[in-house]
C-alpha cells in the first residue's frame, strides 16, 4: 500500500472517529433527551457512537488496513441508523426520544463518507492519482 494512501486512510479514520467519540462522550456527560433541543443524546446512542469513534480512532492510530475496515464498519452501521431512523425516529425504541434533522443528517453524511472515502482512495490509487 502506498504511503500516501495509508495516510489519507488513517487520518481520515483517526479524524471522523474522534468527532464521533466526542458527541458520544459529551451525550453521555449531557444525560437523556436531546442536546440543545436537537441532537438525541439517549445512552444506546451515546454508547453506540463511542464504540464506533473508539474503533475509527483505534483503527486511524494502526493501520491503513483496519482504517479501512473501521471506515466501511462505520458507514455501513451509520447508514443503517439513517433508514431504520427514516421508518422510526426511536430507532425501534433504542432512543425514545427521537431522531432529530441534525441526528439524520450526521447519519447520512458520516455512512457515505465511511462507505465512499476507503474505495475513492483505493480507486484513484489505481488510476495513479491519490485524493
Amino acid at each position: 500500500m502506498e504511503g500516501g494512501e495509508t495516510m489519507k486512510l488513517t487520518a481520515f479514520a483517526t479524524t471522523i472517529g474522534a468527532f464521533v467519540l466526542l458527541l458520544g462522550i459529551l451525550g453521555l456527560i449531557s444525560g437523556e433527551g436531546r442536546m440543545m433541543g436537537e441532537m438525541n443524546i439517549d445512552i444506546v446512542l451515546d454508547i453506540s457512537r463511542i464504540a464506533l469513534g473508539g474503533f475509527l480512532v483505534y483503527a486511524g492510530l494502526q493501520s491503513a488496513e483496519l482504517s479501512r475496515t473501521a471506515l466501511m464498519t462505520f458507514g455501513i452501521a451509520y447508514l443503517g441508523m439513517f433508514l431504520v431512523g427514516l421508518l422510526d425516529p426511536t430507532l425501534l425504541g433504542l432512543a425514545p426520544s427521537g431522531l432529530g434533522t441534525i441526528d439524520q443528517i450526521l447519519h447520512l453524511g458520516g455512512g457515505i463518507a465511511g462507505v465512499t472515502l476507503p474505495y475513492l482512495i483505493h480507486e484513484h490509487k489505481r488510476e495513479g492519482a491519490l485524493i
